[in-house]
């Protein structure tokens, strides 16, 4: 199945990166909507990557939400517990649920 990364760009000179644009910050609900409807994205078939409580309200819309491995461990359990978030706990492990997925 072809899959979509939707990501923040990275602004670049010549063949560097410079920059990663955080141009999503505030509407990332309807951001994400817009996105799933215009690239004619299964929410089911989805995996949402967030990291902070702006990413909350995310993970209740696509089927695979997952937490950076990166983020703090009341955040990782308190996203667990309350949305069923994988929380993987290294970038081997998030790679293999995302081959999985």
């Amino acid at each position: 199945m072809p899959y979509h990364i939707i990501a923040n760009p990275l602004k670049h000179s010549s063949k560097k990166a410079e920059a990663f644009l955080l141009n999503i910050y505030k509407n990332k609900q309807k951001v994400l909507l817009r996105l799933l409807q215009s690239k004619r994205l299964i929410e089911s078939h989805t995996v949402y990557i967030g990291d902070s409580q702006n990413d909350e309200g995310r993970f209740e819309v696509v089927t695979y939400p997952v937490v950076a491995f990166l983020v703090s461990d009341d955040f990782k359990q308190r996203c667990a517990s309350k949305y069923g978030v994988f929380v993987p706990e290294s970038e081997g492990d998030l790679r293999e649920y995302l081959e999985k997925t």
